[in-house]
């Protein structure tokens, strides 16, 4: 497994990955003509903007194994006044869930937000 940070050329993965992730997830409580239709539109979209012309706080890790993309983080440092930094985003495909990627994209991200915007981290639980 390799880790990265993304960059522009991997929007199209990065939105793939986050619609197909919301289809399973949302099953049954979004429209399904919306998960059908037009998800993976509006991901295309986000992500492009996102990683087009990415603001200073926003730091996304990518995961691949063997060329595909195993899943990825999105977090914004200092983003809420309250709570301090969030992650936007956390998926991992399927096939790759259950061996230690989102715990290893977790890490990563906290030691860029650590290193970047030198605070310390808390999670919050509600």
């Amino acid at each position: 497994m390799e880790f990265r940070v993304a960059e522009y050329a991997d929007y199209q993965r990065v939105a793939e990955l986050h619609a197909i992730s919301w289809q399973r997830a949302y099953k049954g409580i979004m429209r399904q003509s919306y998960l059908d239709e037009s998800v993976l539109e509006d991901k295309l979209l986000v992500w492009q903007t996102r990683l087009l012309n990415p603001p200073f706080s926003q730091h996304v890790i990518i995961a691949e194994h063997q060329g595909e993309l195993a899943g990825f983080i999105c977090l914004f440092g200092n983003h809420n006044v309250d709570f301090g930094t969030i992650i936007d985003n956390l998926h991992v495909r399927a096939s790759a869930q259950g061996k230690g990627v989102a715990k290893k994209l977790i890490a990563l991200a906290m030691e860029w937000l650590v290193s970047t915007i030198q605070i310390m981290v808390f999670f919050w639980k509600s």
